[in-house]
């Protein structure tokens, strides 16, 4: 039978890990992940070195931690998204399927006062410039059920005759890609107009109108890519 004084230090316990993950990922997303050391990890948390070792094993535990922390509450959300859709219509177009990946992203973004965004900056922050530090976040337990649902109803609507694990991998990567960035862009508000011609002003950022550019681009290029393929272009 558990004691309250159990019940009290796994509490605790459970506080410390969530610290340690919010600063493991604030440091990660603005320093990179080699450049940032496990001493000022625990030195901006207040917790000892021996911590990280106690609850998560290593650093690459910690990023693995940091990684799925986030993944498991982004999943759930878009599986529940692609249940709803698939619940409407029978064969969801790509560009609606697109779309429901591109909202979940968004919806991140904007959650949790600030580090679902963040969040999405230290993966996009991996893709462009630590790629190799990725095998290290995907949990051990395998890739997330939703890029794996993704990747199926993305090849469906494609009429694919069969899985193509190359293409879908491709398909996911420039999808999660473009989307982090045109969120990244739109988060900045202000200084995002700065990397734009000055011809533009604060409504081309505006989280509804990038929302149906990037859905169509991606969708496009997907699609423009996999009739390619069909013609042996590429």
């Amino acid at each position: 039978m558990t004691s309250v004084r159990d019940e009290k230090l796994a509490s605790v316990g459970s506080q410390k890990r969530n610290l340690i993950l919010s600063v493991a990922e604030k440091l990660f997303a603005q320093h990179g992940i080699e450049s940032t050391s496990v001493r000022s990890i625990t030195e901006e948390a207040g917790v000892n070195v021996a911590s990280i070792n106690y609850y998560f094993g290593s650093k690459d535990g910690l990023v693995e931690a940091v990684v799925e922390r986030r993944t498991e509450a982004l999943s759930s959300e878009a599986m529940t998204r692609l249940d709803t859709l698939e619940e409407q219509t029978e064969n969801p177009s790509l560009e609606s399927i697109v779309g429901v990946f591109v909202d979940t992203m968004f919806e991140l973004a904007a959650s949790d006062k600030g580090t679902g965004i963040r969040f999405l900056r230290l993966m996009y922050r991996m893709m462009m410039e630590e790629p190799h530090m990725i095998p290290d976040a995907i949990p051990r337990k395998g890739p997330p059920k939703h890029i794996i649902r993704f990747q199926g109803l993305i090849s469906n609507a494609l009429g694919r005759q069969r899985f193509d694990l190359e293409a879908s991998f491709w398909d996911f990567h420039f999808m999660l890609s473009t989307t982090i960035h045109a969120v990244n862009l739109v988060s900045r508000g202000q200084s995002g107009i700065k990397m734009l011609p000055q011809i533009f002003n604060e409504k081309v950022l505006e989280a509804k109108n990038v929302r149906t550019i990037v859905i169509d681009y991606i969708a496009s290029g997907i699609r423009g890519v996999f009739r390619s393929g069909e013609k042996n272009i590429i």
